[in-house]
């Protein structure tokens, strides 16, 4: 399967069998510096949790180990730990030439149908098509990385926040890939590390070059439509490190992620 409007021909996934793939890298799957997303590596150990056990994703975790970049061609590997009746717990490694570049661990489930119930509001925001593009404050090099193929547009704080310039809410699109599966939404929720390193930018007035450590996602309802609202909220930046929690909510208002990111900014040169 090829085609960019499905998910594992935009992810350039290659299931070898039950248990393996590969995907070569490419530029959409870049963050800057030309460095592997950690978006790309959620997205990626998502898809092989669900092939491997034929069930959806419920819950992700990926810690990323090294880096990779644009033409190495990573292996997948998911080891189905446990597979109850309802329930299936998973491992992913993903490796460049016996180099562990990231792992991941989850869980998938069948669910039991008639349960739902949402507590979460959506927060109070103008339409897509009223929101002007992000600007960002940094050059997003959209040629070579994971913002050339995003449609972002900026919603503001949410509201109940104020003015608090470390809460934004953004709607986002992927034009050439319809519909909101767990994949597409591990892939923007890594969206989140930009609003952490910009805050530890304010906080250290400067920019730091950095990178995401982890991102940990629990999934809700998929969706078809095509924006989703991402909300992020930088809770501390300390000691170098900076903690942040996104939500993302479909156009009617269904909460359809929601997760965690800590990032790593490096030291200044003396």
């Amino acid at each position: 399967m090829t085609s960019l409007d499905s998910d594992y021909g935009f992810f350039a996934l290659e299931l070898t069998d039950a248990r393996t793939g590969t995907s070569v890298l490419c530029e959409r799957m870049m963050a800057m510096r030309g460095v592997f997303y950690g978006g790309a590596a959620a997205a990626l150990a998502c898809s092989m949790m669900e092939h491997a056990s034929q069930r959806r994703v419920v819950l992700c975790s990926v810690q990323m180990m090294s880096s990779a970049t644009v033409g190495d061609r990573l292996r997948l590997e998911v080891d189905q730990v446990r597979a109850g009746r309802s329930v299936s717990q998973l491992r992913v490694t993903g490796t460049v030439d016996d180099r562990e570049v990231f792992f991941a661990f989850g869980s998938t489930g069948d669910g039991e149908p008639g349960s739902d119930a949402l507590n979460a509001r959506m927060p109070d925001v103008a339409a897509p098509d009223e929101c002007p593009p992000v600007e960002w404050s940094f050059d997003p090099d959209t040629d070579h990385t994971y913002f050339g193929v995003l449609d972002l547009r900026d919603a503001g704080a949410p509201i109940g926040r104020g003015q608090d310039a470390d809460a934004v809410a953004r709607w986002c699109r992927i034009p050439m890939l319809p519909g909101w599966g767990t994949a597409k939404l591990a892939y923007v929720a890594d969206t989140a590390s930009t609003a952490i390193a910009q805050a530890i930018q304010r906080a250290s007035g400067t920019a730091r070059p950095g990178s995401s450590l982890d991102n940990s996602l629990r999934f809700g309802p998929q969706s078809d439509r095509d924006w989703a609202l991402v909300v992020t909220e930088v809770d501390v930046v300390h000691h170098g490190f900076g903690h942040g929690a996104v939500r993302i909510w479909s156009e009617d208002g269904k909460l359809l992620a929601l997760g965690n990111q800590t990032f790593t900014f490096r030291a200044r040169r003396s």
